[in-house]
């Protein structure tokens, strides 16, 4: 696969499956099932992690949620990376059977049972929305004791939760919660680290991060001379890993413009998917 040929160290799928009309209206997007494509993607190659960023907790039931999961770091030798959010569009996750007024509470009993589906044992969960008594999943995941979860999501919640797993999905900038200067992002993300401590001594909170949006706020900007321009300010803010893409139109400008990624950003420590 050529990403994974170029050096680049992950590759990663959204999550839309069933959009509104007016969210594609205002520039939205449609995607193939995440777990399929990364499948096909494990395929392909033998190095590069393989990553959602980000699966919406309310599209699916957390034990499918957890069975998919689980499938896929088997298939792919261990190889998969867990972003996960509450979600950001309500009409979307109301039709595909979410609750909205109570994503997030669902969203941390959500992200319990994954974590007690995974470990291949009996659960026993007696939560409002997701109750299971006697029942277990295997095969276990390659990767113990589970796959990286890593929490989407810019807000004060996101932060918090993510501090009690292993990654956090920020956006510097997001039409939901304005820009931050990278002075400010930088302070959020020692925060996340700091707080991440306080529960995982030891280890390091992973930081990910898109860069800026157009100035339209339809879509992240993905020039690649204008991601190199910020490449280094987003890894002296505490950055781990920058998401990278591509609207190339055609095959031959989507691969030229990956070379050309590839090419700008070996300048930087930071890793990109």
């Amino acid at each position: 696969m050529l990403a994974e040929g170029l050096g680049f160290d992950a590759v990663s799928c959204a999550d839309h499956p069933f959009p509104s009309d007016a969210f594609m209206a205002q520039g939205g997007f449609q995607d193939f099932d995440p777990f399929v494509t990364l499948s096909f993607f494990a395929q392909a190659t033998s190095r590069i992690r393989l990553m959602t960023s980000v699966l919406v907790a309310g599209h699916r039931n957390p034990y499918m949620t957890a069975k998919s999961v689980i499938s896929l770091d088997c298939l792919s030798g261990g190889r998969f990376t867990l972003g996960i959010g509450a979600g950001y569009q309500e009409a979307e996750i109301e039709a595909l059977g979410g609750s909205w007024s109570d994503r997030g509470t669902r969203f941390d009993e959500g992200l319990e049972v994954m974590v007690k589906a995974m470990t291949g044992t009996s659960v026993s969960h007696d939560g409002p929305a997701f109750p299971a008594h006697g029942h277990t999943m295997l095969p276990r995941p390659v990767q113990r004791p589970r796959p990286p979860i890593w929490i989407g999501g810019s807000s004060g919640a996101a932060l918090r939760r993510a501090a009690r797993f292993d990654g956090w999905m920020p956006d510097r900038f997001s039409p939901a919660f304005g820009e931050q200067s990278f002075a400010d992002f930088a302070k959020r993300i020692a925060l996340a680290q700091e707080l991440h401590a306080q529960v995982n001594s030891g280890s390091r909170l992973e930081i990910w991060s898109t860069p800026r949006w157009r100035a339209d706020g339809r879509g992240v900007d993905w020039s690649p001379h204008r991601v190199a321009e910020e490449v280094g300010q987003f890894d002296a803010a505490g950055v781990h890993w920058l998401r990278v893409g591509t609207d190339a139109p055609t095959l031959e400008q989507l691969t030229d413009s990956v070379y050309e990624l590839a090419d700008r950003l070996r300048i930087t420590p930071v890793r990109t998917l």
